[in-house]
């Protein structure tokens, strides 16, 4: 059984979208059905922690708390269908649809959306524009994943220096280094 729900955009066409990782909120610009210049993937990266994750990991509390809703009334309108259905036919019985029925499900209403961030536009994706906080723009924009950079920066600067120390010292770092030999070039 499949229920339509449509989640609202804000006013520049952007679906908020919560990250599964690090649970901040971004949101990512919303295609038209069959739009071309929509990108197919599998796996979205959080513009915010850089963790990626599948194409349905995204939502954000009240849109599942939304969507459960909306299945509620067309529940209803199944488990009465398929009475009617088992019961048609039967001479002995004879059954009517109360429409009153219901296993009360109550459809909350739909989310608001505001437009409370702010558009950037990453190289590598141009025609996949994203909408953070205004606090992760700028130099501070996605302020882990720089910070994921930054270390894997020194990692890569610490292995260089011991890769270089080890050419130059008659040592293993990680013992006791006697003095460094000062190469003299050929």
């Amino acid at each position: 059984m499949e229920i339509p729900v449509t989640l609202p955009l804000d006013s520049d066409g952007f679906l908020r979208r919560e990250c599964p990782t690090c649970e901040r909120e971004f949101k990512w610009f919303s295609h038209q059905v069959g739009d071309t210049a929509a990108e197919v993937v599998d796996q979205y990266f959080c513009p915010r922690c850089g963790v990626a994750s599948g194409v349905d990991s995204w939502w954000t509390p009240a849109q599942l708390e939304y969507a459960k809703g909306q299945a509620g009334p067309a529940i209803d309108r199944l488990v009465q269908d398929e009475l009617k259905a088992a019961f048609k036919g039967n001479k002995n019985i004879k059954f009517e649809t109360n429409r009153n029925f219901s296993l009360n499900f109550d459809a909350p209403p739909s989310p608001a959306e505001s437009n409370d961030m702010v558009i950037i536009e990453p190289p590598c994706h141009p025609n996949e524009p994203l909408k953070v906080p205004e606090v992760a723009t700028g130099l501070t924009l996605l302020p882990d994943l720089w910070l994921r950079v930054r270390r894997l920066m020194t990692e890569i600067a610490i292995k260089a220096l011991i890769s270089f120390t080890q050419q130059y010292c008659e040592c293993d770092l990680l013992a006791d280094c006697p003095q460094p030999v000062i190469a003299t070039p050929c």
